[in-house]
């Protein structure tokens, strides 16, 4: 894979580059490092390479450990299942904890997937809990770190993929993706912190990974 780090100058040469969708609509396509710049909408189209839309969990119902969605969070996740469905998913993964789960279900209902899970480590995860319980895979053994998700996501997936995350593992796990050692640049920070702002929710982050070429990242909202 290239490195991220020259996509600041292929823009500084090339400016953004605009391309259609298989439906007609326009989407402004956005290197990695420019993100810091704005973010836009795009359209779903048919996935080159593989292609990762990652999502922190929607609205919680309480500060609980292990809580689930609250009302809106509920709505926010069956607008994340349409989005899913434009950009044909065919794999979708999510953490051992409720709200990561719930946020990915309808997806998973409507495209008639099972749910992929990380261990998150917590001492109050389980799926088993949430109302109502969700059924998944078997969990693997201890928190999955940043570059073993990557790994696991690159090994076993092809396509569009959906992975549900948390405010502090979704930026983690992009630059695992896309090969940058440190906190990404492109992320919006939180005091510094390599974590997406505790009120943010409905950003969708979509990673393009296509042998021979450099990773790109659009941005666009999903719910409201």
């Amino acid at each position: 894979m290239k490195p991220v780090t020259p996509l600041i100058r292929d823009f500084i040469d090339n400016g953004l580059s605009q391309t259609n969708d298989r439906v007609g609509r326009s989407c402004t396509r956005l290197t990695l490092g420019l993100l810091l710049l704005g973010s836009v909408a795009c359209a779903a189209r048919a996935p080159d390479g593989q292609v990762f839309l990652l999502v922190r969990h929607a609205e919680r119902a309480s500060s609980d450990a292990n809580a689930n969605l609250s009302a809106p969070g509920l709505d926010r996740a069956a607008a994340l299942a349409t989005i899913a469905a434009g950009y044909g998913v065919t794999a979708i993964y999510t953490t051992d904890l409720c709200r990561t789960a719930q946020t990915a279900l309808p997806a998973a209902t409507r495209l008639g997937l099972s749910l992929h899970v990380f261990g998150t480590g917590s001492s109050a995860a389980g799926l088993d809990t949430c109302t109502p319980g969700i059924a998944a895979e078997r969990v693997p053994a201890g928190p999955a770190s940043a570059s073993t998700a990557a790994a696991r996501l690159l090994a076993e997936t092809t396509g569009a993929t959906l992975v549900v995350g948390h405010s502090n593992t979704v930026p983690e796990l992009i630059g695992a993706l896309a090969g940058e050692s440190a906190c990404p640049r492109w992320i919006p920070l939180d005091a510094d912190r390599c974590i997406l702002p505790e009120s943010a929710y409905g950003d969708l982050f979509v990673l393009r990974i296509v042998p021979g070429r450099q990773p790109t990242l659009e941005t666009s909202r999903f719910g409201s």
